[in-house]
């Protein structure tokens, strides 16, 4: 099973568009079709503070859900919805909304700070 570290190893790897719930899951979509990885704890700290930054809220928030994406194993649409991007030679998380942004951003908040 491949072990990976950094966001630029699981972009590599993935032969299609990464989500966040891929990582948390540790299943990427690979040369092979589905493949189960590891994910690193480091990998898994930074993907937490970055999608806490992503789904925005007050401190508290950001807090509650900071600890739900490291801590547990979260299962959520908006998760899958939101992709590692490249652009200007930097990685970074975006969410891919529909019709309504802030109520969708804000669903997903109360679902992962519970």
């Amino acid at each position: 099973m491949k072990t990976i570290k950094t966001y630029k190893q699981a972009q590599d790897f993935c032969k299609s568009q990464l989500t966040a719930q891929n990582l948390i899951n540790g299943r990427i979509y690979g040369a092979n079709g589905w493949e189960d990885v590891e994910v690193s704890a480091e990998l898994i700290e930074e993907l937490a503070i970055d999608l806490s930054e992503v789904y925005g809220g007050m401190t508290k928030t950001k807090n509650k859900v900071y600890n739900t994406i490291k801590k547990t194993n979260p299962q959520h649409w908006g998760i899958n919805r939101t992709y590692l991007e490249e652009r200007q030679g930097r990685l970074f998380w975006v969410y891919c909304a529909g019709q309504d942004h802030t109520s969708e951003l804000k669903e997903i908040r109360n679902a992962l700070k519970k």
